[in-house]
């Protein structure tokens, strides 16, 4: 019999056994001259060697950045030899000037074709973004490449720039495999010396061969391990959500041993009792699933005000259990928590207090998701830029559909087919540093650098 007024934690058992991507984001259309210069010296840890950069910003002598305004403009470069080379960082400032209010349909578009494939777009933005400066590792799987802007304004006020380019071949193209550094740092990295966050950027489907479905499996150690699922992120839930539930995790993913944690009307009070997190303590995982970020604060509190669900949360961590969400219960996690706004996901900055503030698993972070499916590329921006005014220097990670982070310390992972967008706050007339990681792409949350293996490794 399913219950929704249940004042503990709803339980079942089932015991039968049943970038390339736009990796390349941020370099658009650049006329290349060809310098292969001395190599640099090796880097050690996190920093990183390259050769000297191939470097263009005159766009076929066009002389200047590319400027789109109105018209719909379109800019191709030559081929580009990629051959024998072994990974690269590209790197492009895009600026977005307007004297009035970008329409819904301006965009720009960068995009690359290796050899004669087709065109993938590696980036598109839309509307009035100010200014940012991207990086992104592109490790290239043919001889030839070729790049492409596209873009288009709505008025001849509104213009969309692309300059500051470079491509600079790396030493090495090895994923390095780093052991996460569990030394807690205050300012950074997991506060605990144990356990696993996953992170995920949405619309995850709960299909065995979903990725980050496969993580969280590995990571609490299979399918025989007992994992407490909370849909309190979504609206309100009816007996067949609960039994559609049960079905997905359990039929079809194959845990065996599977509890729901969510407390009637989100009562803080509920989830503030020992009956409530019983499951919790025996369980090796716990995922949140999406929606509404909001709603978790309000049952389970946050990092300043937390319930005993979300101590018990950090006790999970502490003995090494995972904790895994997507969408809105990837949101959570952050110590800042963009879109909390009750009245729609549109606001970055909620007007309660308690809405901007997630359950703090990672200080001074703030996390976005579904972040290319639905043009949120540069959304978090607006969160580093309040965080700095208020003397607080967040960084924000952006993560696409398909996509999440598997975090141990202070060392993330990447896995999926999408990208992560690592976003540090710079003086906003110089725009907003944007690091762009794919899968096995790793990084330091305490030094904020992608971690790149020595050539000897």
């Amino acid at each position: 019999m399913w219950r929704l007024g249940f004042s503990r934690s709803k339980r079942v058992r089932m015991w039968d056994s049943s970038l390339w991507c736009i990796a390349c984001l941020s370099f658009c259309a650049f006329s290349w001259g060809e310098v292969e210069s001395s190599l640099g010296q090796v880097a050690s840890g996190a920093e990183i060697a390259f050769q000297e950069p191939w470097i263009a910003t005159d766009f076929d002598g066009a002389g200047g950045p590319f400027d789109c305004c109105k018209e719909h403009r379109v800019w191709q470069s030559d081929d580009i030899s990629i051959e024998g080379k072994s990974e690269y960082f590209i790197s492009a400032n895009i600026e977005c000037v307007g004297l009035g209010g970008f329409e819904r349909d301006d965009f720009i578009t960068i995009s690359c074709r290796v050899g004669e494939g087709d065109w993938t777009p590696l980036i598109s933005l839309r509307g009035d973004f100010e200014q940012s400066t991207f990086s992104a590792p592109f490790r290239p799987d043919g001889v030839n490449v070729r790049f492409r802007i596209e873009a288009e304004t709505s008025s001849s006020d509104e213009i969309y720039k692309v300059h500051q380019l470079s491509l600079k071949c790396a030493v090495v193209s090895q994923t390095p495999d780093y052991a996460s550094d569990s030394a807690i740092d205050p300012k950074a990295g997991m506060q605990t010396a144990h356990g696993t966050l996953i992170i995920d950027g949405g619309n995850m489907k709960r299909e065995p061969d979903q990725t980050t479905v496969q993580e969280f499996i590995k990571q609490v150690g299979g399918l025989d391990q007992p994992i407490v699922v909370s849909p309190t992120a979504s609206d309100d839930l009816s007996e067949r959500d609960f039994q559609e539930y049960t079905e997905s995790w359990m039929n079809e993913v194959g845990f065996k041993d599977m509890a729901f944690m969510h407390p009637p009307q989100r009562d803080p009070k509920v989830a503030g009792t020992d009956a409530f997190v019983e499951d919790l303590k025996n369980a090796r995982g716990l995922f949140m699933r999406g929606g509404r970020q909001w709603r978790l604060v309000d049952a389970y509190g946050n990092a300043d005000q937390p319930t005993k669900t979300l101590k018990e949360m950090w006790n999970l961590l502490e003995r090494d259990g995972v904790i895994a969400g997507t969408s809105a219960g990837a949101t959570i996690q952050g110590d800042f928590m963009p879109r909390g706004f009750t009245r729609g996901s549109g606001r970055m900055i909620a007007k309660e207090a308690k809405h901007r503030k997630g359950f703090g698993f990672l200080p001074n972070v703030a996390f976005d998701v579904h972040v290319s499916a639905r043009g949120r590329t540069t959304d978090l921006h607006q969160v580093l830029d309040y965080g700095h005014k208020h003397g607080q220097d967040l960084l924000g990670i952006g993560i696409d559909e398909d996509t999440a982070i598997v975090v141990r310390g202070k060392i993330f992972r990447v896995v999926g087919s999408g990208c992560v967008f690592v976003h540090t706050f710079v003086n906003t007339d110089e725009g907003h540093d944007v690091l762009i990681l794919k899968a096995g792409d790793q990084y330091n949350l305490s030094t904020r650098e992608k971690l790149v293996s020595p050539p000897d490794a």
